[in-house]
């Protein structure tokens, strides 16, 4: 039968280790979570560039081309109604 001094040791050792991967554990969280605040912030700073890139200038806006129109849909819809009475 283990004397008491061994049982205390054996507990102090397990709660000891215990501490320590908490530690450990704590740790590698906080590294996590600043890698990530990193990273959001790189992201941020990016889309903040893509935005200073836009401009409200109104001659700028202007001398744009605009974007091509598609006149097709009539004729599709015509089909439409062509085939729907065959």
């Amino acid at each position: 039968m283990p004397d008491e001094d061994f049982k205390q040791d054996i507990n102090h050792i397990r709660k000891d280790a215990e501490q320590k991967l908490i530690g450990a554990l704590t740790c590698f969280h906080y590294r996590k979570i600043e890698r990530n605040k990193n990273k959001l912030r790189k992201t941020e700073q990016k889309m903040n560039l893509a935005k200073a890139r836009k401009t409200g200038n109104e001659k700028l806006i202007k001398n744009r081309p605009l974007p091509a129109r598609d006149n097709k849909p009539k004729a599709r819809s015509e089909n439409v109604i062509t085939l729907a009475t065959c």
